[in-house]
C-alpha cells in the first residue's frame, strides 16, 4: 500500500504542476491560492472522515463497493473535463484541472497513516498527514512559480492538457489497485 500511495502521489503532483503553469503568467499566485484551498479541503475531509474511525472501520470504509465506485466517477469526471478543455483549447482555462481535487490520492494516503496508528485522531498522526499535505504545496508552488516566467511551447499544450486526463485514469487503475490488494 505504501508504494501505491507514493506512485499517486508523484502522479497527482505532476497532474497538477503541468497544469498550474498554464494561462496567464501574472495570475500564477491566484491560481496557487485556489489550488491550496481546494487540496486543504480535500485533505481535511478525508483527515477528519478517517480521524473519526478506528483502523478497521476505515480499512473497511476503503473497502466498499460505493466509496471506489464515486471515487472512481469523481476522477472520470476530471478525465472529462481535461477532454473537454482540449477540445475547446481553453488552454488558458487548464489550470482547473488542478483545482479538481484527486481524493483518491489523500484516501491511500491516510490509509497508510493509518496502519501504523489505532486512530488517526492522535497527535503524532496529524503531523505526518500534515507533513505529506505541507511537502505537496511548497514543492508545487517553488516548482509553479519558478516556470512562471517561461512561456509553454504551442506543442506541449495539447500534451500538458491531455496529461491530466490520463493521470486521472491511471489513478482509477491505483484505486482498482488499492481496493484489490486488500482483498487478498
Amino acid at each position: 500500500m505504501p508504494l501505491v500511495a507514493a506512485a499517486a502521489f508523484i502522479l497527482f503532483w505532476v497532474r497538477d504542476c503541468s497544469v498550474l503553469r498554464m494561462g496567464p503568467p501574472r495570475r500564477i499566485p491566484q491560481r496557487l491560492c485556489v489550488y491550496v484551498i481546494s487540496l486543504a479541503v480535500t485533505a481535511m475531509l478525508v483527515w477528519f472522515a478517517a480521524a473519526r474511525a478506528d483502523s478497521f472501520q476505515f480499512g473497511r470504509l476503503g473497502k466498499s463497493f460505493s466509496l471506489i465506485l464515486t471515487l472512481t466517477a469523481w476522477q472520470v469526471a476530471a478525465t472529462l473535463v481535461c477532454l473537454w478543455l482540449r477540445s475547446t483549447e481553453r488552454y488558458d482555462l487548464a489550470w482547473l484541472a488542478a483545482v479538481i481535487p484527486a481524493p483518491a490520492f489523500w484516501m491511500l494516503w491516510a490509509r497508510v497513516v493509518l496502519g501504523s496508528a489505532s486512530t488517526l485522531a492522535e497527535p503524532g498522526m496529524w503531523c505526518v498527514y500534515g507533513a505529506v499535505f505541507t511537502v505537496w504545496v511548497l514543492l508545487m508552488a517553488r516548482r509553479v512559480l519558478r516556470l512562471a516566467p517561461t512561456e509553454m511551447p504551442a506543442d506541449e499544450l495539447d500534451f500538458a492538457v491531455d496529461m491530466p486526463g490520463w493521470i486521472n485514469c491511471i489513478g482509477i487503475g491505483l484505486l482498482a489497485l488499492a481496493a484489490a490488494a486488500d482483498a487478498i
